[in-house]
């Protein structure tokens, strides 16, 4: 579910769909120590009656190594309910008069325990001492209010930055996330780490004396190119050009015009459905 692009059943050159399925373990199983399997996948060319066909492997779409899962003697060794918290600073120009004025805080909360959680609370003090709103739209996947098993969750706020900031040269803080096992009174906390949910060191984000440096307006083009059988008779007749168009500056942008003369004078159409993010 939800890795089906453009929900057409269909698997398009590049595209990656993502399966799941559950196998329990045996009492051989835990003798034996492992479990050790391979899974086949075959598929159909459109309109066509070739087939392409591949044995899975543990780390490589270009080898055909059997999955092998390691069976410990003892299996019962639970995690008990737990979260993981990532917080990271970048600074921001909120209001696009070339200076950086502000530090968007963004934060990741993971469920990494064992139990469903629910009434999560992140408080950062640098940001007042009421929760912080969240999760960000299309986060909490159920839209159910429960931090699920695995479940990750975003959030964002954003700080002003003041002149004992610039004067120290950076803002140095954590924040606190907190939930409560579902149907219980247990809790799961975790302080805020720069880059793992597993540790909890501060984020330290760096001011520079100079915040005004603007970018101005700046665009990033990236062309790729690669061979396709289009009519499907074997034979690679054409080249499928992707391009990759990446706003790097400091302003957002409108009417944008891709244009190959190699393709057409006219402009490219675009872009590909999904990747404007905000569809504005």
């Amino acid at each position: 579910a939800g890795t089906d692009i453009n929900d057409d059943g269909i698997l398009s050159i590049g595209e990656t769909w993502d399966y799941e399925a559950i196998y329990e373990i045996t009492q051989a199983d835990i003798d034996f120590g492992s479990v050790t399997n391979q899974a086949t996948v075959t598929g159909k060319v459109i309109n066509s009656i070739q087939q392409a066909m591949d044995l899975s492997d543990n780390d490589s779409t270009q080898e055909d190594d059997p999955t092998n899962t390691a069976v410990p003697n003892e299996l019962c060794s639970p995690l008990m309910p737990g979260l993981g918290l990532v917080k990271n600073g970048t600074l921001v120009d909120l209001d696009f008069d070339g200076c950086f004025e502000s530090i968007r805080y963004t934060f990741r909360v993971t469920n990494t325990g064992d139990s469903d959680l629910e009434t999560i609370e992140l408080i950062d003090d640098l940001l007042g001492v009421d929760p912080i709103p969240g999760p960000m739209a299309g986060f909490d996947i159920n839209e159910d209010g429960i931090l699920s098993v695995g479940e990750v969750w975003n959030y964002e706020a954003f700080y002003e930055i003041t002149q004992p900031d610039i004067d120290i040269g950076s803002v140095t803080n954590q924040a606190t996330v907190t939930g409560t096992v579902v149907n219980s009174i247990e809790q799961a906390m975790d302080l805020s780490d720069d880059d793992s949910p597993f540790e909890d060191n501060p984020t330290n984000t760096a001011v520079p004396n100079e915040l005004c440096n603007p970018l101005g307006p700046e665009m990033a083009l990236m062309k790729t190119g690669t061979l396709a059988d289009l009519d499907s008779d074997g034979c690679d007749e054409s080249i499928r050009y992707s391009f990759r168009v990446t706003n790097i500056g400091d302003f957002d942008l409108e009417f944008i015009e891709l244009i190959d003369d190699k393709i057409s004078p006219d402009p490219i159409a675009g872009p590909i459905a999904g990747t404007d993010i905000n569809d504005d």
